[in-house]
């Protein structure tokens, strides 16, 4: 008899419910689960704030599909019967009708059943059930049957359903069927009590190097005895002998473990933590005769600290990475620096991701930030002598030496002139004596002359000295002086570093709580521990959300659908180079407010709850802005009553002061209460798009989405791009349309406004967006009219709740698009950096050598600022540094990352590719295999390029064959013999199917097996060693190491010359020199910075191309008649014209066979990997593209090499292809949050 369900009224308090989940239990910090046990350990703080931990029963689950449950039933009825019985174990069949009690037929293939335990139950035993009934949730792998793992393909996956079971983690289980969240009754990250932890060691070898020091810090006051204390200290290993030195590190290990054990954090962190500081402990531990784990086990009953031998994914945006999670008894463990990492990956305007730059992108430094050079620590810290000048103000110092007399050239000033100039004059700004010019090999230039400028410039004044730690603060030059200045005071070398090592402490602690606060807000609404939270992806999120909602009302999951492409965003650049005056209006979260706007729901969503989830989602975020809007605006009211001194007495000001504090303290509170809203928000879409990973998605809603998206934009550019010409008054009132991508669009401002002072415009209020009767001018007229005619409800399905509305993002001094998604914002009125923001891997890449991210931080900010012959000034200055070495190491070196062991990347180089040809060789692992390196997993190698032409590559592979020759079998190169050979007598390539033609080392070994094929790596590059890298001076290259100038000259221009469409192409192709001999001479008249002229006519689209339907909108509108085409009218389209000559195209297209170059050419795409999208960006495609389609240079569309005026596909499909590719890392790998039988 089927069962009969009730569905619940779904309200907002009942969201609101959900979200912050059923159960009242408050201030739980972790759970510990072990697959043995029939208990779960829920550690959570008292109202005294001890921790504690109480024991909860555990009753697994897991959800079937049917023909699971058919399997199942081979062991007939009263075998299953018998068994459930003493398993304890209960089979119960879920609903799968939608709200009017109609049975969904596309959810019927889905996790119907569900089998929970009635008692407590350990997982393992849990599990032994389904092996003894016949049906493992974990088939048992035959012998010699590799595990099988994900694949991150962007592929289709099957239609069938192949997932047997659908299975979260024992705690994620224990979560959904309790309703408990973790951190209830916390409203702040810092009210977890958190550990921080950083070492300072001799070097990164885990099995050599020893920890020096050792520091640690809470975030807030523990308790100690009863008393409350603020802890942060510094241990250091001491000792005169080896074994003093040994007795000591390791007793300050044993101290890091006692305090653990002492004060019970609930989280611990370290920048890079799982990477460096904790494979050091566990180092130290082997190389002192012992280990960590062992040392740690009696602080926690028996169990020890342990790296899991299993990988975590960390998700980065589009990328994923993999890490061995550390493991702390009752502990959550999280690394700084993966937090910064995943906000690297969302923010592009921040460059590096190490602690001390982060601070600073972040502002929060402390005004007394101590700085010491990596390379003097230990130096320093041992020095006990009171003889550095230290400011207790500011955190400045140097070293007090009363008999110092500066003495830079000690010899013949001529002779070290060469010298001199590398190391000082990059420096120090010493072109007002050189013509302008770093003056190397300037003979009117003396050295004396050199000389005297440095003296001038350390002889300065104590407030521009400590400038020494760089306007951007990147840098710190230790200096001596023989005086003791105002406000500094003697202290010793390690008080010095004691200070450092503590403010690093601090910067984590910061650092840490600013990036990993929104993973702590959205724990707090989600069934999933906290740890899980640092490192899933959006996907997983809502995924999480569905799964206990349908556990709680007994819905049965759909089945997992398959993953397609589909109609992505709008995304189109209309004129390259400089434009000043720009306005960016975007669509407040444009995806969410189309589906909850046009009411997008799939049937497989039984109770429409995504649409009520989302709502909540978006009207509680729109709430918690306003608020914080509010709050901000009385806050600065008080301010500048304040500064106005708007108050007669002192208590007034008191009292404006706490009115200000508190408005503060609203503003950041709401802050704080919207973010977890937006990111979840956000994310939906993602989660929509992708059905393989997430089954309440739908393609099919995706795509409406996307394509109501790009009528929406269309709509926007018509409407601002015409709205002088429409209105009769003339272009200067047009809006002049840029660049845009997805929900919003950049528009040069208009010469004139409709609505000024005298004409404002008055809103009848129609839209959410306008005030009735509220007046508007300037274009926040224009855009409020706007919202008035369009964002109105007049628009929408009835049944819809309008959420549309257009907004002002910023105004933009200036900006530059240098090509299709890479450009640069102009913010005047900020402070560096944020007063440029710079996107695309044009002008910033996390690949990109130093060097040239130097030149682009100064060169495009030149060029903002509208000072084009400053900036070909600049670049002419900086040929010149490369020229004659004058760039630091540091900055010129490459960076290679190790992604695997030495032994696994041997084997890999064994491996054959398609073309028949071993993998390529990687330089940087080849120099750790010749310089015998002990490398680890995220470390990373740098070195220089060492060749003498631009065409020396940093590794280059030659094949031998050798033969034997002669009668004492001399080894004998056989390589042009048999190429001539090969190239006559490939008979095998000729015949060899699907066009497959033998390579060179498949022929041999095929038709030569007495050959002897074997590599020669040829390196045309030398390591740096890591101590000049980490050096905070710059280090410059040796006589007999130069770098290769003409290789890294060629690198720097291809940077540059994406940079120089702002230029006139009249003097555009003259600019680029490979020799500063070369240089040129342009007046001001002729560096003017200019827009719309592309180096090639397809490298930007025209506003015929904007409003033109791709024919995958198209075809996806025809498919579905049912929906209407949003503002078709009021963009002046013609659908019956659009669909008329879509199908005539598709006619002939079909008669010419175009559709399978077309899917041949979406099968190239989608193979395409990470380095080749990368080199599509730098305007290289694959061999195997190109060979299949030709680039209309007009319009830069694929088009057919035998019907030029047939498009096979346009630029942006790449864009799109890369952003699916992107999406499948993250989203396949999210397959890993559930497990699941096969």
């Amino acid at each position: 008899m089927a069962r009969t369900f009730v569905k619940k009224t779904i309200t907002p308090e009942v969201v609101s419910t959900f979200l912050d989940g059923r159960n009242p239990q408050e201030r739980i910090v972790n759970f510990e689960y072990n697959y043995q046990d029939d208990f779960i350990k829920v550690i959570y703080r008292d109202e005294s704030d001890r921790k504690c931990i109480s024991v909860d029963s555990f009753y697994p689950f897991l959800w079937a599909t049917r023909n699971a449950c058919l399997k199942i039933g081979e062991i007939g009825r009263d075998k299953y019967n018998q068994l459930c019985a003493q398993y304890g174990i209960r089979c119960e069949q879920l609903d799968t009708t939608n709200t009017e009690g109609e049975v969904v037929q596309e959810i019927l293939d889905g996790y119907t059943y569900i089998f929970k335990a009635t008692k407590p139950l350990s997982y393992s035993k849990f599990l032994e059930f389904f092996k003894r009934v016949g049906n493992p949730v974990y088939p048992s792998k035959k012998k010699n049957e590799k595990e099988v793992v994900p694949s991150y393909t962007t592929q289709p996956t099957s239609k069938k359903n192949d997932k047997q079971y659908l299975v979260v983690t024992p705690i994620e289980q224990y979560m959904i069927a309790t309703g408990k969240r973790m951190f209830k009754g916390y409203e702040d990250y810092d009210d977890c009590l958190r550990m921080i932890f950083d070492l300072e060691t001799t070097g990164l070898d885990t099995k050599k190097d020893r920890i020096e020091q050792f520091g640690i810090r809470f975030n807030r006051p523990v308790k100690y005895h009863g008393e409350e204390m603020t802890f942060e200290k510094v241990y250091s290993t001491e000792g005169n002998s080896e074994e003093e030195k040994n007795a000591s590190e390791l007793e300050n290990i044993e101290k890091f473990l006692k305090i653990i054990y002492t004060f019970r954090p609930d989280i611990i962190t370290a920048h890079n933590g799982e990477a460096f500081d904790f494979n050091i402990l566990i180092g130290a531990c082997e190389r002192l005769g012992t280990s960590f784990e062992e040392m740690s086990k009696k602080y926690f009953d028996g169990v020890g600290i342990v790296k899991n031998y299993r990988e975590t994914i960390l998700k980065l945006g589009g990328e994923i990475e993999t890490f061995h999670q550390t493991i702390i008894p009752q502990t959550i463990v999280t690394d700084s620096l993966h937090a910064v990492r995943r906000a690297q990956a969302l923010d592009s305007n921040m460059l590096f991701s190490n602690l001390k730059y982060v601070t600073k992108y972040s502002k929060i430094v402390k005004p007394d930030r101590v700085y010491v050079p990596g390379d003097r620590i230990s130096e320093i810290w041992n020095d006990n002598e009171a003889h550095y000048a230290f400011n207790q103000t500011d955190g400045d110092w140097y070293i007090y030496d009363p008999n110092y007399i500066p003495n830079i050239i000690k010899a013949d000033p001529l002779k070290d002139l060469n010298y001199f100039q590398r190391q000082i004059a990059y420096d120090y700004d010493i072109r007002s004596i050189s013509g302008g010019t770093h003056c190397k090999y300037n003979a009117d230039v003396t050295a004396e002359e050199l000389y005297n400028a440095y003296l001038e410039s350390i002889n300065k004044t104590n407030e521009e000295n400590r400038l020494r730690k760089g306007k951007e603060g990147d840098t710190f030059k230790l200096y001596t002086k023989n005086e003791i200045l105002d406000g500094y005071s003697l202290v010793t070398g390690r008080y010095v570093v004691q200070r450092y090592l503590l403010d690093d402490l601090w910067e984590c602690d910061k650092v840490e709580q600013r990036y990993n606060t929104s993973n702590f807000l959205i724990c707090k609404m989600l069934p999933v521990p906290f740890q899980k939270c640092c490192t899933m992806g959006t996907a997983g999120q809502w995924k999480s959300l569905m799964l206990a909602w349908s556990y709680e009302n007994n819905l049965a999951i759909p089945p997992f659908g398959e993953n397609k492409t589909f109609t992505g965003g709008l995304s189109r650049l209309l004129k390259v180079g400089f434009v000043p005056d720009v306005a960016k209006f975007d669509y407040n979260s444009l995806y969410p407010s189309i589906i909850l706007t046009w009411g997008i729901s799939d049937a497989k969503d039984l109770m429409h709850t995504m649409l009520f989830f989302l709502e909540h989602v978006l009207t509680q975020r729109e709430k918690y802005k306003k608020l914080k809007k509010e709050a901000g605006k009385a806050a600065d009211k008080y301010k500048e009553m304040l500064k106005n001194h708007e108050y007669s007495t002192k208590e007034e000001g008191k009292e404006l002061n706490k009115k200000m504090m508190k408005a503060k303290t609203e503003a950041a509170a709401n802050d704080k209460k919207q973010l977890p809203l937006k990111i979840l928000g956000n994310s939906f879409f993602g989660s929509y798009g992708a059905p393989n990973v997430f089954p309440f998605g739908s393609i099919d809603c995706a795509e409406k989405t996307t394509c109501t998206g790009r009528q929406c934009l269309r709509l926007m550019i018509y409407h601002f791009s015409t709205m002088g010409t429409v209105n009769g008054l003339g272009n200067e009132y047009n809006y002049s349309p840029i660049v845009g991508d997805t929900d919003g669009f950049n528009f040069q401002l208009p010469k004139k406004y409709r609505y000024n002072e005298e004409n404002p415009y008055i809103s009848p209020g129609l839209s959410r967006e306008t005030k009735k009767g509220q007046s508007y001018t300037g274009f926040k007229a224009d855009v409020a009219e706007f919202n008035d005619l369009f964002m109105c409800d007049k628009h929408y399905t009835p049944n819809a709740k309008n959420k549309m509305g257009l907004g002002i993002d910023e105004i933009v001094a200036a900006t530059i698009n240098f090509s299709r998604k890479n450009y640069a914002d102009y913010f005047p009125e900020e402070d560096f950096p944020n007063d440029v923001k710079m996107v695309g891997n044009t002008i910033k890449s996390k690949k990109m050598p130093e060097y040239i991210a130097k030149f682009l931080e100064k060169g495009v900010r030149l060029l903002e600022r509208q000072k084009g012959q400053e900036f070909i000034e600049e670049y002419y200055s900086y040929i010149e540094k490369i020229y004659n070495y004058q760039i630091p190491l540091k900055q010129i070196a490459s960076k290679g990352k190790i992604k695997k062991s030495i032994k696994d990347y041997m084997i890999d180089c064994q491996t054959i590719t398609k073309a028949g040809r071993p993998k390529s060789r990687q330089a940087w692992m080849e120099l750790a295999i010749r310089n015998n390196l002990d490398v680890h997993m995220g470390e990373t190698i740098y070195y220089i390029n060492d060749g003498t032409s631009k065409s020396h590559a940093d590794l280059k592979t030659v094949t031998h064959y050798y033969g034997t020759d002669g009668m004492f079998n001399d080894k004998k190169d056989m390589k042009t013999v048999l190429e001539k050979e090969y190239k006559a007598n490939n008979i095998d390539g000729k015949l060899a199917p699907k066009e497959h033609k033998l390579s060179l080392n498949e022929y041999v070994k095929k038709h030569h097996p007495e050959i002897s094929i074997e590599q020669e790596i040829v390196l045309n590059c030398h390591l740096v060693p890591r101590k000049i890298i980490d050096s905070e001076s710059d280090i410059f290259c040796k006589e007999g190491e130069e770098y290769n100038v003409p290789k890294y000259i060629e690198t720097f221009n291809k940077r540059i010359t994406p940079l120089l469409v702002c230029f006139h192409p009249n003097i555009r192709n003259k600019i680029l020199i490979t020799n500063p001999d070369d240089r040129q001479y342009f007046t001001a008249e002729e560096c003017k910075l200019c827009s719309g002229f592309p180096n090639k006519p397809g490298d930007q689209d025209t506003f015929e191309q904007l409003m033109t339907m791709d024919d995958r909108e198209i075809a996806f509108w025809k498919r579905h008649p049912e929906w209407k085409i949003p503002f078709l009218d009021e963009c002046n389209m013609d659908w019956d014209k659009i669909s008329k000559d879509y199908d005539e195209r598709k006619e002939r297209e079909k008669e010419l066979g175009i559709q399978q170059v077309r899917e041949k050419f979406e099968e190239l795409v989608g193979k395409m990997n990470s380095e080749d999208f990368d080199n599509f960006e730098e305007g290289i495609l694959p061999s195997a593209v190109t060979n299949l389609v030709d680039i209309d240079p007009l319009t830069g569309n694929f088009v057919s090499k035998d019907y030029p005026d047939i498009t096979i596909a346009t630029i942006y499909d790449i864009f799109d292809a890369k952003e699916r590719r992107l999406n499948a890392l993250v989203n396949n790998d999210e397959l890993n949050t559930c497990d699941y039988g096969s």
